[in-house]
């Protein structure tokens, strides 16, 4: 997998906070969904308008519940409003849609860091202020952290 275009982070959690949110299951109920032939893209939901912010081509890392749960290229140009909410169309790059999700690994093994961004916007890695405790550049720098990423994830 090529992270060269990850550049973000969100969380994500479901209405109900006993669910997983955008797992196979919840994302085969959802409108406007491809999820065969291993290609699954779906609507990422935002709760405001910075759902503008990750480019076309960038790569999200969702988490939820401290898990790494998802990576995700964004396919479109633009969000759509829908509901209330704000969309961005994504296909899943990695995932272990078939684990109980309950048992992956804390996030902070992933990433070096537990990045703690829980309001649900997309934020810029880099920016975070524990990244930057443990990736500056003595540490390697952003390239050496999706490389980490990329050892952790296979």
């Amino acid at each position: 997998m090529d992270l060269s275009l990850l550049k973000w982070i969100k969380c994500v959690t479901d209405d109900d906070k006993t669910k997983w949110a955008y797992t196979r299951q919840r994302i085969r109920e959802m409108d406007n969904v491809i999820d065969e032939n291993g290609v699954t893209i779906f609507p990422l939901g935002f709760k405001h308008n910075n759902a503008d912010d990750p480019k076309q081509g960038s790569l999200i890392a969702l988490t939820q519940r401290a898990k790494l749960t998802h990576i995700v290229e964004v396919l479109d140009q633009k969000s759509y409003d829908k509901d209330g909410w704000f969309h961005r169309f994504v296909r899943v790059l990695w995932w272990n849609p078939e684990l109980e999700w309950d048992n992956l690994t804390h996030r902070s093994v992933y990433f070096g860091f537990d990045p703690w961004p829980m309001d649900g916007n997309p934020h810029i890695i880099e920016n975070l202020p524990k990244y930057k405790n443990r990736w500056n550049q003595e540490a390697g720098g952003f390239e050496d952290f999706k490389q980490y990423l990329l050892k952790n994830l296979t």
